[in-house]
Formats: structure tokens, C-alpha cells, sequence
């Protein structure tokens, strides 16, 4: 049987622990994927840093705001694989902080998560680099389905696409 603690894949044999490696997010060739998240909101986070690690992912990064998120994602020794940013937060918003995480690192993929199901909502974050867009009042197969064909990483679909903001 194989455990995930904060700090090292162990084995559970004979009731006794044995260390094994430092983790480094990946086992048997595959990569657990790593998340960022920025939502205002401390209950939204913690939820879904909670639900998103019980499905197999690793969140890295937790933050209140935009800026916070990027202070933390630089000084982070591996860059997450996805950042999801709640439009609406104080400070730094999600349509900001989509175009300067797209500017500065192109291959994180964004994916923009709010309340309202509102197309220009969408469409401004999409303008501002987002690969894609959750809602929060969504069914949570469809948060897994589309969080997961953002970890299929191709190349091509880090082109840059700037907004205003940056």
C-alpha cells in the first residue's frame, strides 16, 4: 500500500513505516498534477484544495487574491501546472491575474472560475489568456473533466495572448 504524507511516499509494510524518496510528484511514470488557486473566498479554497487532492492532484498554492498567488508562484520551486483564479477578488483580480500569469509564465495553463454564468465574463477572461472557464455552481464531474483536459500538456497551446492589464 502506498501513503502520500506532506513530505514522502511511504510503504506501509508489517505495520511499519519505511521512507522511501522525497516526493517529487510523480510515481510509476505518472505525473500528479500541481494547482494554484486564488479565490477570495477562504471557505472556496480550502473546499477545493480538499476535493481537488482527494481526486489525485496536488495543490501548491493557495491565495486570496491575485497578487498573493504570483508572489507565491515565484518563489515556488516548480511552477503549477494550472492556476485556477476566481474572477471577482480584492486587489488583483482574476481577468488581471490571467494576464500577467499568460505573460510571465505561458505554460501554466488558467482556467477562470466564478458564480455567474455570464458569456462576457467568460469571453473578457478568455481575452486575458484563460484556457478555459469553471463554475462554481457546476457539477463537480464536469470541474474534473475539464481540469483534466487541461493536463493533457501540448506544446502549441501556450501561445500568448495578452490583455490590457500587464
Amino acid at each position: 500500500m502506498v501513503i502520500l504524507n506532506d513530505n514522502y511516499w511511504v510503504y506501509l509494510l508489517s505495520l511499519e513505516l519505511y521512507e522511501i524518496t522525497p516526493i517529487n510528484y510523480t510515481y510509476m511514470n505518472y505525473i500528479v498534477p500541481t494547482i494554484a488557486i486564488a479565490d477570495n473566498h477562504r471557505l472556496m479554497r480550502q473546499t477545493l484544495a480538499a476535493f481537488l487532492t482527494n481526486e489525485g492532484y496536488q495543490v501548491v498554492v493557495q491565495a486570496g487574491n491575485g497578487r498573493i498567488l504570483l508572489d507565491q508562484i515565484k518563489t515556488e520551486s516548480k511552477l503549477p501546472d494550472i492556476c485556477l483564479l476566481d474572477i471577482e477578488m480584492p486587489e488583483m483580480d482574476g481577468y488581471e491575474t490571467a494576464a500577467c500569469l499568460r505573460r510571465e509564465y505561458p505554460s501554466i495553463k488558467i482556467l477562470g472560475i466564478t458564480v455567474f454564468d455570464n458569456s462576457a465574463k467568460k469571453e473578457r477572461m478568455l481575452r486575458c489568456g484563460a484556457d478555459g472557464f469553471l463554475i462554481k455552481t457546476g457539477n463537480p464531474a464536469e470541474w474534473l473533466q475539464i481540469i483534466q483536459q487541461n493536463c493533457s500538456f501540448d506544446e502549441t497551446q501556450t501561445a500568448v495572448q495578452t490583455c490590457s492589464y500587464c
